[in-house]
């Protein structure tokens, strides 16, 4: 608090666009962590500028997250929280309820934010089922807010937390589209496409993805691409409506 230093300034990724650049792209990948193998080879074969989502359920979470970080990589927390499928998907025990009071749904953010640090922010990766009770949702943004962490949305249609975040100054984003992970080589240069569109319409573009090794190598592929598109990958944070990371492209 002294230095005014938030972990969202602390913890973003390095990056810095090419004066030539018109449009930035981030890839997020969820799951980080969860799989030894997955995450080592994530770390070791993705570029830097990929961010890693880490689930607050994996083990060894701290010694990932740092392995990740010395290799180039942002990293974000997830907040698992009820939906509209809560009870059909079992997001586990610490997921924040709009059942519960307010002071027990911070208790488990904070035992979600305890689990490691070195990320920059939090994403949350469905749309929050709290109409019911929004002062609880509120609640739980403002001590996101006062922790200095960032916000991103990977639902695409949940326009109201990043409403939230913004009233709250929460350098915040919201995703553009979830990559396929069919395994189908079509859908991922659709998705790849899309991506580069918004990104040259509307400067920045989010896609996420889940960690599947076999998108690995088409990623790395298609970042060669995006040079002589004059398009560049950068880690989340310099995708996220705020002016501390970065300013914005001309």
């Amino acid at each position: 608090e002294r230095d005014h230093m938030t972990p969202f300034k602390a913890y973003h990724g390095t990056f810095s666009a090419k004066p030539t650049t018109k449009g930035l792209i981030a890839i997020v990948m969820v799951d980080f962590a969860l799989s030894d193998i997955t995450a080592k080879d994530a770390i070791l074969n993705l570029p830097s500028e990929i961010s890693f989502v880490a689930s607050p359920y994996a083990g060894g979470l701290q010694e990932k997250i740092t392995n990740a970080r010395s290799y180039g990589h942002e990293i974000w927390m997830h907040i698992p929280i009820e939906g509209a499928n809560f009870g059909n998907d079992d997001s586990g025990p610490v997921t924040l309820l709009t059942g519960l009071k307010k002071e027990n749904n911070i208790l488990r953010l904070k035992s979600i934010l305890g689990r490691a640090t070195g990320y920059s922010g939090v994403i949350m990766t469905e749309a929050p089922n709290f109409s019911s009770s929004p002062e609880n949702l509120t609640a739980i943004f403002g001590e996101i807010a006062q922790r200095g962490l960032g916000y991103t949305q990977a639902d695409s249609n949940d326009t109201t937390t990043a409403t939230l975040a913004a009233s709250l100054n929460i350098p915040h984003a919201l995703s553009n589209i979830w990559i396929d992970t069919s395994h189908d080589k079509a859908d991922f240069e659709a998705s790849f496409q899309k991506l580069e569109n918004i990104a040259l319409s509307h400067k920045v573009a989010i896609g996420f993805v889940h960690a599947s090794p076999a998108i690995f190598p088409l990623i790395n592929n298609w970042k060669t691409s995006l040079t002589d598109k004059n398009i560049e990958l950068a880690p989340l944070s310099f995708t996220t409506r705020t002016t501390e990371v970065a300013p914005p492209l001309k």
